[in-house]
């Protein structure tokens, strides 16, 4: 009987001096013939197991369609066509002179195609111009300095966007 005590001591004694060598934030465990380290209670790195974040779904990536814009033009009987929100260069640049042509043009001239930006027409004594820029003040300050450097009296005398539209 003693042979068995001074076993289970020892086996007991061998335990505590591994389990002893135990990291931190866990503690040393005994018993059914193991003997290890295990997590402590408190031990906020091993409190729970870690579930898996789910993740929000990723919104789609955004898309925009391109709209057109154009502006012809009968300079010699002052008529403007335009148009706005066309879906293609083509598309915008007929029907602007067969707007010129609608309003009395005769020799309605194609002068500018933008898209998904602004334009003016800018019209001084000797002179005008058609500008295009990411906003109407953009344009117009570009409209401007042409026209200033030729003639005098230089003001906005038409001007319109063609932005993209988000279609997802």
């Amino acid at each position: 009987m003693a042979k068995y005590l001074l076993l289970i001591g020892l086996f007991l004694f061998t335990g505590v001096l591994h389990a002893q060598g135990c990291p931190e934030g866990y503690e040393p465990i005994v018993g059914q013939g193991f003997t290890g380290c295990a997590p402590r209670p408190d031990n906020d790195s091993y409190s729970q197991p870690q579930q898996p974040q789910q993740q929000a779904p990723q919104a789609p990536p955004e898309q925009w369609k391109s709209q057109w814009g154009a502006i012809a033009t009968d300079a010699s009987k002052g008529i403007i066509g335009s148009t706005v929100n066309a879906f293609g260069r083509v598309d915008a640049t007929l029907m602007a002179l067969k707007d010129c042509r609608a309003k009395g043009g005769t020799q309605c001239k194609f002068q500018l195609a933008y898209d998904n930006e602004c334009a003016v027409m800018i019209l001084g004594d000797k002179t005008f111009n058609v500008s295009a820029g990411p906003t109407i003040d953009e344009a117009t300050k570009s409209g401007m300095k042409i026209c200033n450097a030729a003639s005098g009296n230089c003001h906005v005398h038409y001007s319109a966007c063609s932005l993209p539209v988000r279609i997802q």
